[in-house]
């Protein structure tokens, strides 16, 4: 924390700025949470409980076919490799043979195969543009694709604007029938017509 009286209040600025904009991105996160599934978006609602219902199906049917015991046992590794793979793989540059010489060499021919991977990458990436393949035709994964749906969830100012411009439609439709029966021409009452007004 700064000690000029300035500096501290323009501290105060950037750290509130950063607060507010933090509770907004989570408050907005909140909302489309919910908004996922009460149909607001119907399109959406659909997509994720299609995809909540293939995940509850897949889970289902693996512990039908796997005794729980196996997958927890699974599981446990799953979370100890990272720990086991880091204490098996010495640090670059230190040797790993038992008499301590250095394996500068070693180092030299590994840093000689990456620029020649590197090389082939942009050898290829040139053949690629120039025979006009375009990298962007390719469709995305499934996953990505999800993921593109369901960002469209909308939050309280989406919803908010939706039914405002669902009221703003209906407000105009009343204001063009008014309109239409101001501009259309009466007939002239008769005296059973004055029997009804009456």
């Amino acid at each position: 924390m700064p000690r000029n009286p300035l500096k501290k209040l323009v501290y105060l600025r950037k750290t509130l700025t950063k607060l507010q904009l933090a509770l907004g991105i989570a408050a907005s996160a909140l909302e489309r949470r919910r908004n996922l599934l009460n149909w607001t978006d119907p399109a959406i609602t659909t997509v994720a409980i299609g995809i909540l219902s293939m995940a509850c199906a897949l889970l289902s049917a693996l512990l039908a076919l796997v005794p729980l015991r196996t997958l927890a046992f699974v599981g446990g590794l799953v979370l100890l490799a990272p720990f086991v793979v880091r204490g098996a793989v010495a640090p670059q540059g230190e040797s790993t043979v038992a008499d301590g010489s250095n394996t500068a060499s070693t180092a030299s021919a590994a840093n000689a195969a990456d620029d020649a991977s590197d090389d082939d990458a942009e050898n290829t990436t040139d053949e690629a543009s120039s025979s006009g393949a375009s990298t962007m035709t390719r469709r995305p994964p499934p996953a990505q694709m999800v993921a593109n749906i369901l960002a469209r969830t909308p939050d309280g100012t989406d919803v908010a604007h939706l039914k405002f411009c669902a009221s703003e439609q209906i407000l105009e439709a009343t204001t063009l029938v008014h309109e239409f029966d101001m501009l259309r021409p009466r007939a002239p009452m008769t005296s059973s017509d004055d029997e009804v007004a009456e």
